[in-house]
């Protein structure tokens, strides 16, 4: 008795929750997966190599007979800005690496034509940095994951097993290239656009801004794939004005200690060190700001500071310090915050 009121009642019900599973598994990839861009070209804008000669790094950071000036031009004379996300990672890296070195110990400038050789070299650094754009670095990847997926759908066909997996989950090849299509399209799209946030995930599903679990879609390689690729790519948008807001600091430590050792004091605002012909207007404006807005600066503590409003783009009053802060604070309200030698170890007293 028992057994027929299951197979009355509860056949209907399973059938029903796998009638509903079934829809849903067939529509799944109409929500999972972003529209393609059709304005979008994966042709490469400017350089398609798609790897970083290490040469162009390891060569002016290890010769440490140089003094920190020659390093700094010889690194920026033969640096070659191409290929993917993580060459803009390793780019950063090793800016950061030069850049500091003028912050943190001061180059004694004997006259201003040495100054204006070095402020040169920063500005010269910062258009070739421009030059390569985060679109065509996102092509580069491209090239790579078109490979990687014709190389897992080759090896399906030897592991029969796996293969009927993907098959009866309704995966294919072409879709799989579909999908990555689309993503790529949208994520070129949005490299083109303003810094802000949500960064080049900005307008996609939320899974593909980390903040989900793979989507349910017949498509559980393209889905693998692009996850794994999107963790890795969510600071992306960063990195440009990054690489610029460092750059545009060395710039202005370099300017404040020689205008220090002109005047014996530091200047009270930035525009003391336009008028005196050191800095130029776009020097000082912050990269990651969503306008045009210039960053901030204080004199105290017999030394300096100035910041940039970062990752949030709001200006927090240079309180808390994203260089200094520890696992427990939010990057994300934060500010990027420059400080003098002095300014240093007066606070570490």
């Amino acid at each position: 008795m028992r057994l027929k009121k299951i197979l009355i009642y509860g056949l209907p019900v399973l059938f029903a929750f796998m009638g509903i599973r079934f829809a849903l598994w067939r529509n799944a990839d109409k929500t999972a997966w972003p529209e393609r861009d059709a304005n979008v070209s994966f042709n490469f804008e400017t350089d398609d190599s798609d790897s970083l000669n290490p040469s162009y790094i390891a060569s002016p950071l290890t010769n440490e007979t140089q003094t920190t000036q020659a390093r700094l031009a010889e690194y920026f004379e033969c640096q070659k800005f191409t290929g993917g996300l993580n060459a803009r990672y390793v780019a950063l890296g090793n800016t950061m690496l030069m850049t500091r070195a003028l912050i943190i110990s001061p180059i004694v400038f004997e006259t201003p034509d040495e100054v204006a050789e070095t402020l040169s070299a920063l500005r010269l650094a910062e258009e070739k940095f421009t030059v390569w754009l985060l679109a065509d670095s996102l092509r580069c990847d491209k090239k790579v994951i078109d490979q990687s997926i014709t190389d897992i759908y080759a090896d399906l066909h030897l592991h029969k097993k796996a293969a009927l997996i993907v098959r009866w989950l309704g995966g294919n090849e072409p879709d799989t290239r579909a999908n990555i299509d689309a993503l790529f399209s949208r994520l070129i799209s949005n490299a083109a656009l303003p810094y802000s946030p949500d960064g080049i995930t900005a307008g996609l599903p939320k899974w593909c801004a980390g903040k989900g679990r793979i989507p349910w879609t017949r498509d559980h390689i393209g889905a693998s794939v692009a996850q794994s690729y999107l963790r890795h790519a969510s600071f992306a948008a960063a990195v440009d004005p990054s690489v610029i807001l460092e750059l545009r600091a060395a710039r202005i430590a370099v300017a404040l200690e020689f205008f220090k050792s002109q005047h014996g004091a530091y200047p009270e605002t930035f525009d003391e060190l336009i008028s005196s012909g050191l800095l130029i207007p776009a020097d000082i404006i912050d990269p990651f700001a969503p306008a045009t807005f210039n960053l901030s600066y204080a004199r105290d503590i017999d030394g300096w500071r100035f910041w940039s409003v970062g990752l949030n783009q709001k200006d927090g009053g240079g309180l808390l310090n994203a260089f200094h802060a520890d696992k427990k604070t939010d990057l994300r309200n934060t500010d990027l915050v420059f400080t003098s030698r002095e300014r240093e170890i007066q606070m570490a007293r």
